[in-house]
């Protein structure tokens, strides 16, 4: 039977203080790792796997990515929109400052294999565009549609590999080496 666990942490705002936006995640996804290690028993190992993939290149004619006007230290301000947030298939892209690596791994999470950056860009890019159609089958309403199923019906909304186009980027098929996660071990928690 899976088992399903709500768990809310709070990290001391002091110790994230001066970080910078990585930096800031770094250490949240490493206080997630521990918190996780010790209360589920956790242990995780790493692997790379050459497996279907897609491959996020510049296009032909060349990138039409417009740099961002903030810069790493601009980012530290969490009222800017960097690196974070913003990207989904039904809302589109929305980030002021995002690196290519980054929507790699934000659009990865509607696509049906994974996305990896072999753009060669580097920088930060002010990236805006339109929802795109799902990549993965949606499953049938049960009853009426629900706003979400008709919008992503609509067929004038645009594919995924339209909205790279914009941008001046494509994304290939292939088979390309991606990091995987694998559980080695884990329990069910004690009640608090």
């Amino acid at each position: 039977m899976d088992s399903a666990f709500d768990i809310e942490a709070k990290a001391d705002a002091d110790s994230l203080k001066g970080l910078s936006p990585q930096e800031r995640a770094d250490k949240l996804r490493s206080m997630l790792q521990t918190l996780l290690a010790e209360r589920f028993k956790l242990t995780i190992r790493r692997d790379v796997k050459e497996q279907p993939a897609y491959l996020l290149t510049v296009g032909k004619n060349g990138s039409k990515l417009q740099r961002s006007k903030l810069t790493e230290k601009d980012c530290e301000d969490p009222a800017n929109e960097c690196h974070f947030g913003g990207a989904g298939q039904g809302r589109g892209i929305h980030v002021k400052a995002f690196g290519m690596a980054e929507l790699a791994v934000s659009v990865s999470n509607f696509t049906d294999r994974p996305l990896v950056d072999r753009t060669g860009l580097t920088g930060l890019y002010d990236i805006d565009t339109d929802g795109w159609v799902p990549m993965r089958p949606r499953p049938t309403p049960t009853g009426d549609p629900s706003p979400e199923d008709i919008a992503m019906a609509d067929p004038a909304r645009p594919t995924l590999s339209i909205i790279f186009d914009k941008l001046g980027l494509k994304m290939e098929p292939a088979k390309a080496p991606v990091e995987l996660f694998v559980i080695e071990h884990i329990e069910k928690p004690t009640a608090n």
